[in-house]
């Protein structure tokens, strides 16, 4: 965790202010499963302090890919407030729409951290819009959204208590 990510924790409640890219080829699209995770969510990460989103969220895709990327549009602001191990969370994400800026096959987006043999943080996968009822890719009130209209703007929240 870097220092100067917006994130604020107590013992019982923790509040994240995050980005994340949503990059679709060819019908598919880009997850990402952390190893503290059992489901797949858009990659991303937190924002920094005095940064703006849109910075972050090319910050974060350079620093998790390695490739750089191109946003397109601002899609969704998500408020989730959920519970996991008895820490209640309330995430601020903003979601946009990102394309690579330079020429990119598929297979180079999926890629595991390997650290003395052991996976480390990202395990990605690309995942085809037919078949993304069949995976647990969280926030699911994202993933529906994106289904029923890709490129329109939304601002909600989810309560999952």
């Amino acid at each position: 965790m870097n220092l100067n990510d917006i994130k604020i924790k107590t013992d019982k409640k923790c509040f994240k202010f995050r980005v994340a890219g949503i990059v679709e080829s060819e019908g598919k699209i880009l997850t990402t499963k952390m190893r503290n995770n059992n489901f797949y969510c858009f990659p991303g990460g937190h924002v920094e302090f005095l940064e703006d989103t849109l910075s972050a969220v090319k910050r974060e895709l350079k620093e998790e890919l390695f490739f750089s990327f191109k946003v397109k549009k601002l899609l969704y602001i998500h408020e989730n407030m959920f519970k996991k191990d008895d820490k209640n969370f309330h995430e601020l994400c903003f979601y946009f729409k990102v394309v690579p800026t330079e020429k990119v096959k598929k297979e180079d987006l999926i890629w595991e951290e390997i650290d003395n043999g052991e996976k480390l943080f990202h395990n990605y996968k690309w995942i085809d819009l037919k078949e993304i009822n069949n995976y647990d890719i969280r926030p699911k009130r994202v993933v529906e959204k994106y289904l029923i209209n890709k490129n329109k703007f939304s601002h909600f929240s989810t309560k999952n208590n």
